[in-house]
């Protein structure tokens, strides 16, 4: 016959094994909390108008792909065309990866005077959060 395990032992292995996964945290998840921030803050100062404390922190080329304005041109055609943020919410699990530190965000954002789905990608480096990528697809 097999041997039997006391219940409570079997008991304080399965608790400590729930507890020891809620203090353990996944490695990108530093690097999501970081980005979904920064997002705030492009939301923030796309409504303000703020284009040097948004371009601050934009790569050369995250606009690229939909548009050939700098950044400065492109957020306050953005704000222009559309208005403050009204409300936004994060419609799919963020993709990240730690080496390197990239995270990928999917928004469904309200504005004043339109709505559209965002896609923002970053790069971490260190407290630096950058956009590397940027694309809105306006509901029609």
């Amino acid at each position: 016959m097999g041997r039997s395990i006391p219940l409570s032992i079997l008991a304080l292995v399965i608790s400590s094994a729930g507890c020891k996964r809620l203090h353990n945290e996944e490695p990108e998840a530093p690097l999501v909390r970081a980005s979904v921030a920064a997002v705030n803050e492009f939301h923030a100062g796309l409504s303000s108008n703020q284009t040097s404390e948004i371009c601050a922190n934009v790569d050369p080329h995250a606009l690229d792909a939909v548009t050939q304005l700098t950044c400065p041109e492109f957020v306050s055609y953005l704000n222009g065309k559309l208005g403050p943020v009204v409300e936004s919410r994060r419609t799919q699990t963020p993709l990240a990866s730690a080496q390197p530190s990239h995270v990928g965000l999917v928004y469904q954002t309200r504005f004043q005077r339109g709505e559209g789905r965002e896609h923002f990608e970053y790069r971490v480096e260190g407290s630096r959060v950058i956009l590397t990528t940027y694309r809105i697809k306006l509901n029609q």
